[in-house]
């Protein structure tokens, strides 16, 4: 298991690392956002109503498997309205290992033929 700090953030803090996100990343080319349940949830929609994109939402679980390390699972399916664009911004709230990051990474490549992708999250 991988050591856990508990970092208290207000919902006013919260609010600026969102903005501050938003102006790092409003200029680039993204047809869509793609977050990644749950932490990523409150982040896309965040970025969803103030970058005017669609949102789609993908779960995937990440868990400790002790003889060969963590394993993920990635729902097969994503939650959205309107078509997936190719060019997708990938939000989670944490990036602890780059494990479900690069297994939902791969998923949308392989299943839904998404071709770039920017991932942001608010802490790695």
């Amino acid at each position: 298991m991988y050591p856990q700090e508990v970092i208290n953030i207000s919902w006013n803090e919260y609010g600026k690392l969102c903005e501050c996100l938003k102006k790092k990343l409003g200029a680039l080319p993204y047809e869509s956002i793609v977050a990644i349940s749950r932490g990523g949830l409150p982040i896309g929609v965040y970025l969803s109503h103030h970058l005017k994109l669609p949102l789609f939402v993908i779960s995937a679980q990440c868990y400790n498997e002790y003889t060969e390390g963590p394993k993920v699972t990635v729902c097969p399916y994503i939650a959205g309205t309107g078509e997936l664009g190719k060019n997708i911004l990938l939000v989670d709230e944490i990036n602890a290992t780059g494990k479900t990051i690069l297994a939902v990474r791969e998923h949308l490549r392989i299943h839904h033929k998404v071709t770039f992708i920017m991932v942001a999250v608010f802490l790695s």
